[in-house]
């Protein structure tokens, strides 16, 4: 099992580590899920060959928000901690590639709630709008081939992956 929890946040020195601890996963045939806590190239982990599971235990905004979002699932503790995107707040725009990724990933209302006004969501909140979930499947008995779970998810992120390494994933110009 590989649990990325010890990153205190986004440097180019925690995005190689998870790089290569992504490839590691992908090496060991012997994954069934990969699990993260908080804080990956989001290409990477939107076409990951099997189901990855963010588990959110605090704050999740800007590039953790995206992070999160790259996941095929995500559980967030009610208790405590926000999910939300701050760029409205900031003054800063988005990319295309993160705006496709927040497309591809939320509901159009909340989609348009989260970037238009910066909502921070509670656990609660994120998950009556769909941008958390509330329960964990066993992946372990599922015997998933990687080859057509990779495949299934190449499709379904096509466009944003395209628009991803179109669009970069750093600060859009103004």
């Amino acid at each position: 099992m590989f649990l990325f929890s010890n990153l205190s946040g986004f440097s180019p020195e925690s995005i190689r580590l998870i790089d290569e601890l992504v490839d590691q996963v992908t090496r060991d045939g012997r994954a069934c899920a990969m699990i993260t806590t908080n804080q990956e190239y989001v290409s990477k982990l939107l076409t990951f060959s099997i189901p990855t599971i963010a588990v959110i235990r605090g704050h999740a905004v800007g590039a953790g928000c995206i992070f999160a979002l790259a996941h095929v699932y995500r559980l967030m503790i009610s208790s405590r901690g926000y999910i939300f995107m701050n760029e409205i707040d900031l003054g800063l725009p988005l990319t295309p590639g993160i705006m496709a990724v927040l497309r591809s990933k939320l509901h159009p209302s909340s989609f348009q709630e989260a970037i238009l006004t910066g909502k921070r969501y509670n656990g609660k909140e994120a998950a009556a709008a769909g941008i958390v979930h509330v329960a964990a499947m066993e992946y372990e008995t599922k015997n998933w081939k990687r080859e057509v779970f990779h495949a299934l998810k190449m499709e379904m992120f096509k466009t944003t992956v395209r628009e991803l390494e179109n669009g970069g994933v750093g600060f859009a110009r103004m």
